[in-house]
């Protein structure tokens, strides 16, 4: 290694290390260069396949929850809040009362009767 004096860039020599991004360049950042990693076609299968064994959990893990969340979006779906459910019994109830008020409920039928105007005969329904 050498280090920085009057106007001359540094350099550290072997694997890795800082670098003045030379070329007469002399002021700026340092810069970390790592060391080039030189791999076996052996070492790099199995890397290939712990990063493949890898990416195949992580795919296994997002179906399983995207599974539970499907679950859960359609029981949600499924179930009725307790609005919906007052909401249709109050439905209901106006729907009984007008079924029972029209049952006995008066027909009313204008005649016109010479003499007399029109008149109001009331008819109970059948």
């Amino acid at each position: 290694m050498s280090a920085t004096t009057a106007g001359r860039s540094s350099h550290m020599t072997g694997a890795g290390g800082l670098s003045r991004m030379a070329s007469g360049q002399q002021s700026g950042p340092l810069v970390y260069v790592a060391p080039r990693k030189v791999e076996s076609e052996e070492e790099k299968l199995r890397r290939y396949d712990r990063v493949m064994e890898k990416l195949r959990k992580m795919m296994q893990h997002e179906r399983r929850l995207l599974k539970a969340a499907r679950l859960q979006y359609n029981k949600e779906l499924g179930s009725k809040t307790e609005l919906e459910i007052l909401l249709k019994q109050a439905v209901d109830k106006v729907k009984s009362e007008r079924k029972q008020h029209t049952r006995h409920a008066q027909m009313k039928v204008y005649t016109t009767q010479p003499g007399l105007g029109v008149g109001v005969n009331l008819v109970t329904p059948p």
